[in-house]
């Protein structure tokens, strides 16, 4: 609805992997923008892109994740969405927000969405229950601004009628307030569980790996030393049948030979544990 083939779609580096996957296959261009694991995308470095990239591949939408970012962790500040959200209206850029994981918040208030900042109808607001109460369960939802009648019609011509009863249980999760008492319960499980996993990384780890704080969702952004090559990492830990989620697969141009995903969104048990050390003494094997 905002795009064709030939177009550019700019996002943060590192991005959602299977995003790069549907661009190329709709012949579209990916443009990663750098992107800080605290604070966000490069808006400077945004503001450049567009410049630069006006005569050939216009940037025609940018995708991204501000809260609680897969797979960074982090939030971006008010000040920031506000920027975004301006340079996107300046340069008639869509914005596709992500915003599925902004109700797994640790802190008492909620991350406020892009979309709370647009006035124009630049922010395509997209979400789900899918990451904060059923996953089997595949309905979302889109705020499509000044797309709505383009959404509809690719909506009708996708899928004509998405199953009734799936929509029926979670409005009625949300209406009876269940939805909000579970999240009562899920967050600080979360922040348990992510605990526990910062304990296991110390402990296991190599010395120089460093890893993101997130102060919500369940997902781990880790740096190890310069000379592991995570390729190697998850081909040695998945001989035990350990999977890991390594950098590369988050740059068009697999780039982050270091790093790796890690996530902590299933309840902490003695598995979990034991695959995770796993990582940790095979990442320290390949450090030594």
């Amino acid at each position: 609805a905002v795009a064709k083939p030939g177009d550019t779609i700019a996002m943060e580096s590192p991005t959602f992997y299977p995003l790069l996957q549907t661009i190329h296959r709709l012949g579209m261009y990916a443009m990663e923008i750098p992107t800080d694991p605290r604070t966000g995308m490069d808006l400077d470095a945004l503001q450049t892109a567009i410049k630069n990239s006006q005569h050939k591949h216009p940037i025609k939408a940018l995708f991204t994740v501000p809260n609680f970012n897969n797979p960074l962790g982090f939030v971006m500040s008010d000040d920031n969405k506000q920027h975004l959200v301006d340079l996107a209206t300046a340069h008639d850029i869509a914005i596709i927000e992500d915003d599925i994981y902004g109700d797994l918040h640790f802190d008492a208030i909620r991350p406020a969405p892009l979309k709370a900042f647009d006035k124009e109808g630049v922010v395509l607001h997209c979400s789900s229950l899918s990451k904060s109460l059923c996953s089997g369960l595949r309905v979302g939802w889109i705020a499509p601004g000044r797309w709505v009648e383009d959404i509809k019609r690719y909506k009708y011509l996708m899928n004509v009628s998405t199953p009734t009863i799936s929509q029926l249980t979670l409005a009625e999760c949300l209406r009876s307030g269940l939805y909000d008492r579970h999240l009562a319960q899920l967050r600080p499980t979360l922040r348990q569980t992510m605990g526990q996993f910062f304990e296991v990384i110390a402990k296991t780890f190599p010395k120089g790996t460093t890893v993101t704080q997130p102060r919500g969702g369940f997902l781990l952004w880790v740096v190890l030393p310069e000379n592991v090559n995570v390729t190697q990492l998850y081909q040695e830990t998945l001989v035990h049948n350990v999977s890991i989620a390594p950098g590369p697969i988050f740059s068009a141009g697999q780039e982050y030979n270091n790093c790796l995903r890690l996530c902590c969104g299933l309840p902490w048990r003695d598995e979990i544990e034991w695959a995770l050390s796993l990582v940790g003494k095979t990442a320290t094997k390949l450090a030594s």
